[in-house]
């Protein structure tokens, strides 16, 4: 194994600063951040530009005289950008990655299949802890992706770690199957590749992300059945991308929504549970498992002084609009659904289940075809495609 020793303080450091925090316990994935140069997955990285308000970044690589102050803080590094400005690929907060290594409880000589391989940085410590690189299998859809993580790989590594270019929907069945399966891209469902090519015995972790909420998920296989649990954590990875998984546009067009005819309209007084309930982590949660894709907004329309809370319902054509007035809110609903009076009801239901304030209040159970997050009995499908 290659390492640069002109980076073992900064990696002390970062150790150092994740034990004091509690990030990191087990030895194991601690001499696995020690051994393991960052630099060596991340050699360019790209950085907002101070007072832009437009994404505007500039790429830092090497000759940068605090580069590797810059690659050893507890912070994600965005590693590629699209012609919009857009990141689309990152190295994770180191915390975050080892977060997820302690849930995944990888064991020496275990198979493990990664999702998203990313710079090939959480792969290399991957294949320090189970201590058997060929146990090792990453995919990513990404050509250029894969081609960097396989060179990286095999400098600081060795010959040994599988990288496979592919839809990481699919997982990677000629490997499996896994005692192990960590996906670093969030995804808002679990796909039935995923759960096909965990071993019996075997532990799944990830980031569930839906439209306006996240959590690390942590999932055991055990004979045909699987549970887990939420933790409270949410997290912060890149979408999973794949043609059989739609993520929600960035763009909206208020003004196509709001040129539809007005379906409901309402007056709210100030002390009304909404709309600020949707600012609240738990409720969001909730909402968007029910309003599956939805997304929520504030803006202001036209140069108006006025402030708008919007929640989007995309998959339904129809848009709910908060105006906040000087006694209240006037609340108006445009396009073909009920919306207001849908996420009234689901307000109800929440209240019913008891209003519960952390993701760990909900128990995962896979049933069927079908993801059930009990307490409030949510139900989302099992990506079938794969």
């Amino acid at each position: 194994m290659m390492t640069q020793a002109n980076s073992e303080p900064y990696r002390q450091a970062l150790v150092s600063s994740m034990q004091t925090r509690g990030s990191v316990r087990s030895d194991t994935i601690i001499q696995a951040f020690l051994r393991i140069p960052r630099e060596a997955f991340v050699p360019f990285f790209y950085q907002r530009r101070p007072a832009s308000r437009k994404l505007e970044w500039e790429r830092l690589d090497s000759s940068h005289e605090q580069y590797l102050e810059l690659i050893y803080r507890d912070e994600p590094l965005v590693t590629r950008v699209d012609e919009r400005g857009w990141p689309i690929s990152s190295s994770s907060q180191p915390s975050v990655m080892a977060l997820m290594l302690e849930a995944l409880d990888l064991k020496s000589g275990q198979h493990v299949l990664e999702i998203g391989t990313g710079t090939g940085y959480n792969a290399a410590l991957l294949a320090t802890i189970t201590g058997q690189p060929e146990h090792v299998t990453t995919v990513d859809i990404n050509p250029q992706i894969t081609a960097h993580a396989q060179r990286a790989l095999h400098t600081v590594i060795g010959p040994g770690v599988h990288v496979f270019l592919g839809d990481g929907i699919f997982g990677y069945d000629a490997k499996g199957p896994y005692e192990r399966i960590i996906a670093t891209a969030s995804a808002p469902t679990i796909p039935s590749a995923w759960l096909h090519q965990l071993a019996p015995g075997g532990k799944l972790v990830m980031d569930l992300q839906g439209s306006l909420a996240s959590s690390l998920l942590v999932l055991e296989k055990q004979g045909q059945s699987v549970n887990g649990m939420l933790f409270d954590t949410p997290l912060y990875f890149m979408p999973l991308i794949s043609d059989h998984i739609a993520h929600p546009s960035a763009h909206i067009d208020y003004a196509r929504y709001l040129r539809q005819p007005c379906r409901e309209a309402a007056h709210l007084e100030k002390e009304h549970p909404f709309p600020l309930l949707l600012q609240q982590d738990a409720f969001r949660w909730f909402l968007q498992w029910n309003i599956p894709g939805c997304q929520i907004r504030e803006r202001e329309l036209s140069g108006k002084q006025e402030k708008h809370i919007f929640l989007i319902d995309s998959r339904r054509q129809t848009i709910l609009r908060f105006l906040q007035e000087e006694r209240g809110w006037q609340v108006s609903v445009y396009g073909p659904q009920p919306l207001w009076t849908d996420v009234q009801h689901l307000y109800e239901q929440w209240k019913q289940a008891g209003k519960p304030e952390k993701r760990s209040d909900y128990a995962v159970q896979i049933q069927g075809k079908s993801i059930i997050l009990s307490t409030a009995h949510l139900i989302i499908p099992l990506a079938e495609n794969a």
